[in-house]
């Protein structure tokens, strides 16, 4: 691994896939002990691999950072951390700030011969994290089987532990095979104009979003859709009243139980928000009066524009018009060009429908940052 031994560290490239900085399998990219910044300005860093033996613990497949991590216009993937415990397949760090980057293809994995395992967060684990018009998708936490051995995955995609925010981004098509297949907080978390889609908890809760007590969400005109939990909650799993819902999606997700496939908790909790489509909430789950219980009418998850790909709206969709912008949004998930409101009001989710038919366009490379909180340790995996 490279180790970066000054207190603020930048790298910048002329373009991501100019110069991608490859770890070969064979061991960490960067090894960032301090509690300063390290920026990834239009950098690829992959195939980074950290590969505990006995009862160590490994972290940060390609990156493991003690403070803030920023990566803009940047992308890691296809990065491997296994051990007893696995934390963050992709990178670890105290911050991680995303801005117009990708995290994706990365692995933590749980795996001992003769004890149980821990895999957190097969994208990264942090514990605190902005992600701005970024994409996190098929990332991994999961474990090697292992008969009569137990096993804790969690965070297909990410694991924080203060909590953070998701703005104009999509977590999709990310895996655990236990709990929580997209984003797992331990505190509270804000979604404004993004797309959780396709991601699943093979065995567990929370396809999509577990928002562990007692952390709750303020989740503003985005859509959830298409995630997967073998037991409760699809969509969201939810441990504590608290979270509100604005203008959004929650909708067409699968559980074992068809009434727990959106939101679900295990014990009386109260939505507050306004203005949402959702499905199917379990029987323990009060949402907010007026929201509507029906098919959204939504198209696959594609790149209509933006940096980011989204769930158009279908020309007879009964979220068009139905919303509300409780955030004066300018646009929607998209960005510049697709206005947040168009027509007699906001359309309900991250997507709204314009007057013409939506192009394709490829992902441009836009925006900057803004890091977290304190410092961190990274003793453990010194």
């Amino acid at each position: 691994a490279i180790p970066a031994s000054v207190d603020s560290l930048t790298l910048a490239c002329p373009g991501r896939g100019a110069l991608p900085i490859d770890g070969n399998d064979a061991d960490r990219v960067f090894f960032y002990p301090l509690g300063g910044t390290l920026t990834l300005h239009a950098v690829t860093v992959q195939r980074g691999r950290d590969r505990a033996s006995g009862f160590d613990l490994a972290g940060g497949g390609c990156i493991a950072s003690a403070g803030y991590v920023v990566l803009d216009e940047a992308t890691v993937r296809n990065c491997y951390a296994g051990g007893e415990g696995a934390y963050g397949g992709g990178l670890y760090a105290y911050a991680l700030t995303m801005a117009s980057s990708t995290l994706s293809g990365n692995v933590a994995l749980g795996v001992h011969e003769s004890a149980g395992t821990a895999a957190f967060g097969g994208g990264a684990f942090v514990y605190a994290m902005e992600l701005v018009a970024s994409t996190v998708s098929g990332n991994r936490a999961a474990h090697a089987i292992n008969p009569g051995r137990e096993s804790y995955d969690i965070g297909g995609a990410l694991v924080t532990v203060l909590g953070g925010s998701v703005q104009g981004s999509t977590i999709d098509t990310n895996y655990s095979w236990g709990r929580a297949g997209g984003i797992a907080t331990f505190n509270d978390v804000s979604i404004t104009n993004s797309t959780l889609s396709g991601n699943v908890a093979a065995n567990d809760i929370a396809g999509a979003l577990l928002l562990r007590w007692p952390a709750a969400a303020q989740i503003a005109n985005s859509t959830i859709t298409a995630n997967r939990a073998a037991a409760g909650g699809g969509g969201i799993w939810l441990a504590t009243s608290g979270s509100r819902l604005h203008s959004s999606i929650v909708a067409g997700n699968a559980a074992g139980d068809p009434v727990l496939a959106d939101l679900h908790g295990d014990r009386s909790i109260a939505i507050g928000g306004d203005h949402n489509l959702i499905g199917h909430a379990g029987p323990s789950v009060t949402v907010p009066p007026g929201t509507l219980a029906t098919d959204p009418r939504l198209g696959p998850l594609a790149a209509n524009g933006g940096p980011t790909r989204t769930h158009a709206l279908q020309a007879d969709s009964p979220a068009i018009d139905a919303g509300s912008n409780p955030l004066a949004l300018a646009f929607d998930q998209r960005g510049s060009g697709y206005p947040r409101v168009h027509g007699a009001a906001a359309d309900i989710g991250a997507f709204e429908q314009q007057a013409v038919a939506v192009e394709a366009r490829p992902v441009p490379a836009v925006s900057r940052w803004a890091a977290a909180l304190m410092t961190g340790l990274l003793a453990l995996f010194a």
